[in-house]
């Protein structure tokens, strides 16, 4: 099958614009929580880790009567969930490492 002239669909400014922003290829996660109990230990700690930081945010809201829809309580919010982004992907290289996956296995 060739491709034509009119097969050819060009990208509009608004869409390559938008594509700059975005990563080159996603990568497909999968933690196998439940391979061996110590890989499920491990991964627990990430939901610990998240629970603990959402009990921090609603002791802090409390603590200092920050209502929950001021912009500053969702900008914080929202800054430490992009700063968790790379530490979790990080997470799961380590333990795919300690566990015996080898890196990229998970």
């Amino acid at each position: 099958m060739s491709l034509g002239a009119s097969d050819f669909k060009p990208d509009t400014p608004r869409r390559r614009g938008l594509l700059q922003f975005s990563p080159y290829s996603f990568e497909i996660f999968d933690f196998a929580a439940f391979s061996s109990p110590g890989r499920f230990l491990l991964s627990m700690g990430v939901v610990v880790a998240i629970l603990t930081s959402e009990l921090n945010a609603f002791f802090l809201k409390t603590l200092l009567w920050v209502p929950p829809a001021n912009l500053l309580n969702v900008a914080r919010l929202t800054l430490w969930f992009f700063l968790a982004l790379p530490a979790v992907k990080e997470w799961l290289t380590f333990i795919s490492v300690r566990c015996g996956g080898g890196a990229g296995s998970g």
